[in-house]
């Protein structure tokens, strides 16, 4: 019933997702399933092949095994810089998405960067996984790392060409 009042419908559903759920808690902490993570973020549990057919609708216009999940105008809004637009932000934010890359994310010195060569949207997790997709190269990552926002975002930066470079031999 909150679901509905709230107008919210769980997204796992419509991307066939087997694992990604949210637990039903009402405050209870003997009703949640045991984790040796307990700061995942929403209390969500998710595979990362679930995770994978969410950056996988991303890419193909909000469908996911041929299925309308979101229509193309809202993937299209999620993937805009939203932030700058309203409040004359230099770092890009959409809807789930970093639209730029940062450098010091998480810290008090985050600055967008310059490099305009890749189109890279980016979800930096606040324990060390992030994912980000390219959608002008039709691909997208998810790195899971149980640590801190820094280590996770320290190994993307070094994956980044690793990855470009590996999904253009594959391209070529």
């Amino acid at each position: 019933m909150r679901s509905q009042v709230l107008g919210y419908t769980n997204p796992w559903i419509p991307l066939g997702a087997i694992s990604g759920s949210y637990p039903d808690w009402d405050g209870d902490l003997s009703r949640l399933p045991p984790t040796e993570n307990p700061h995942i973020g929403g209390g969500a549990y998710v595979t990362t092949g679930d995770y994978g057919k969410l950056l996988s609708m991303h890419l193909n216009g909000g469908k996911c095994n041929g299925q309308e999940v979101l229509s193309q105008s809202g993937v299209d809004l999620m993937q805009r810089n939203r932030s700058g637009e309203k409040y004359g932000s230099p770092v890009g934010y959409g809807l789930g998405w970093w639209t730029q890359e940062i450098i010091g994310y998480g810290g008090s010195t985050a600055q967008p960067s310059h490099d305009k060569d890749v189109k890279r949207l980016r979800d930096p997790g606040l324990y060390g996984s992030t994912a980000w997709i390219q959608p002008e190269d039709g691909f997208g990552v998810y790195l899971v790392v149980e640590s801190t926002s820094n280590v996770g975002n320290q190994l993307a930066q070094k994956l980044y060409p690793l990855v470009e470079a590996a999904v253009s031999v594959i391209n070529d």
